[in-house]
């Protein structure tokens, strides 16, 4: 077990280390200073962390038959095949849910429908056994309701206000469970990525040249070949021909039209100028 004194702000002074943990980035606006990732540790990533040309988006490994989104996303086909079948599996058990709060609501609409009309049966039953004569209220006929067991007419926003009641708990902000009708789930597959909508119909199988980085080597690294120069593509902007499935450089596609084929998201690199490098993460303050 760590010691007390070597906990956070344990110390009689602040150390770099807590110093870094609240560290933040103040910026001026309208005369006041704020900080705007107040906690937020920041972490540069060597090329070691990011991303290769030829890797799946999912697994991080070599994409294995490789397919590619409308977006030039690419994915091994059984990742992406496994994540779209769990979205389903998620939509069912949403639509379950679903209808079982539809069945719910329409119940308590029932409910309160045949409640309306038994009080519109009473008020008119009362009207033509008491006609037109005006009785007072007493104290006494007060009592008297309340043991024959009289409820009074409360106004339904006070019920539903009233979380303190077993009957008519509502959830916070007034409002009760079943106030308006469920929502139904959407059934639109997304991409696990950009999270934009996905069809199996729209995955395109990518029919790339490969080779390895040592040649006579083949236990080394795997990587992808431009189809008509046969350089290897690491960070350099490439497109997939969707016709033929083939990866080729961008700067070889001058004659090409937009809707023959689709970009490819490079691959990443150590440079801060090609891609995003920082990291952040945010952490409680001043977290042991």
């Amino acid at each position: 077990m760590t010691r007390h004194s070597k906990n956070n702000t344990a110390a009689p002074i602040f150390t770099y280390h807590e110093r870094k943990n609240v560290k933040g980035t103040f910026v001026l606006i309208f005369s006041h200073c704020i900080c705007i990732d107040f906690n937020t540790l920041k972490q540069r990533l060597a090329s070691d962390s990011l991303r290769k040309f030829e890797q799946c988006w999912l697994c991080l490994c070599i994409a294995i038959n490789p397919v590619s989104t409308p977006e030039g996303y690419i994915f091994c086909k059984e990742c992406i095949l496994y994540s779209l079948s769990k979205q389903l599996e998620e939509y069912k058990l949403k639509k379950l849910k679903w209808e079982k709060q539809l069945q719910l609501y329409e119940q308590q609409l029932r409910e309160k429908e045949q409640s309306e009309q038994e009080q519109l049966k009473r008020k008119i039953l009362q009207e033509n056994l008491c006609g037109n004569l005006n009785t007072k209220k007493s104290k006494l006929s007060h009592d008297e309701s309340v043991k024959s067991g009289f409820k009074p007419t409360i106004d339904s926003t006070v019920l539903s206000t009233s979380f303190w009641l077993p009957n008519d708990q509502g959830k916070g902000g007034g409002f009760s469970k079943l106030d308006k009708p469920p929502v139904k789930p959407e059934k639109n597959l997304k991409c696990p990525i950009t999270s934009k909508p996905l069809k199996l119909k729209d995955l395109i199988t990518v029919n790339a040249e490969v080779s390895h980085e040592v040649e006579d080597d083949p236990t080394s690294p795997v990587i992808w070949l431009c189809s008509i120069s046969k350089k290897p593509i690491s960070h350099n902007k490439a497109i997939l021909i969707k016709d033929t499935g083939q990866v080729v450089l961008q700067r070889f596609t001058d004659k090409l039209d937009a809707t023959e084929f689709i970009s490819l998201i490079p691959g990443g690199t150590g440079f801060a100028a090609h891609n995003s490098v920082e990291a952040s993460k945010y952490r409680p303050v001043m977290g042991s």
